[in-house]
């Protein structure tokens, strides 16, 4: 055995002489597996949370719940700082409140809430930003019952309350985008022997002005049969 060892590396040697390189291949050496991106959950019920509209009013409040999920980009080890993206989704109910209707765009301008009406929300947006931390699970609150939400509390900064205080963000983050809320209400009715589906539909959203395109329909309760 020792004696082959010998002419084992000296042939090894030889060959290294002149010129021949081994190579290693990957079943020579076990790969690293890459780690995985940082992602982070959390979710929050809303209690009466105040919706705006058009007209600048609250038009109706929302019970819902809502689901915020964190996920990394990078990780910049030079300067410290974590980019990352996140989606935000909203799921439940609205009950409207007198006053304007949503939609305050033509040939809306002026309506009013005619009924108090129920009907269901579901919402969704995305989030790009960096920061100089990672989030931590018991920065978020688990329930919401702000009756005028401000800074964090608002939808466009959400995010950042999942963060320990003391933490930078870039202040050109665009804050939320490619938003949507879709809120339906129906009413099942009685008009002489036939059953009728009474439905109204409001879209706000970031592609329709914010809800105040024709298109994007209103909820007044006009439709209401008592």
């Amino acid at each position: 055995m020792t004696y082959r060892k010998t002419l084992a590396t000296a042939f090894v040697a030889t060959l290294a002489l002149a010129g021949v390189v081994f190579m290693a291949t990957p079943s020579d050496a076990a790969s690293k597996p890459k780690p995985k991106p940082f992602t982070f959950t959390t979710k929050t019920v809303l209690v009466n949370r105040p919706d705006s509209g058009g007209g600048g009013n609250n038009w109706a409040k929302d019970n819902m719940t809502r689901t915020l999920v964190m996920t990394e980009t990078a990780h910049n080890t030079t300067t410290g700082i974590y980019s990352f993206k996140a989606t935000l989704s909203d799921v439940g109910t609205f009950t409207t409140v007198s006053g304007l209707t949503p939609n305050q765009g033509a040939p809306y301008a002026g309506k009013r809430e005619l009924h108090v009406v129920t009907g269901k929300v579901i919402g969704y947006g995305t989030y790009t930003f960096t920061s100089s931390r990672l989030p931590v699970a018991g920065d978020m609150p688990t329930r919401s019952t702000t009756s005028n939400p401000t800074g964090v509390e608002t939808t466009g900064e959400w995010y950042m309350q999942a963060f320990p205080n003391g933490t930078r963000f870039d202040a050109n983050n665009p804050g939320i985008v490619n938003w949507i809320w879709t809120y339906t209400y129906n009413q099942t009715a009685k008009v002489g022997p036939t059953t009728v589906d009474l439905a109204e539909f409001w879209v706000d959203s970031a592609a329709s002005g914010g809800g105040q395109l024709p298109a994007d329909g209103n909820i007044d309760g006009n439709k209401v049969v008592s």
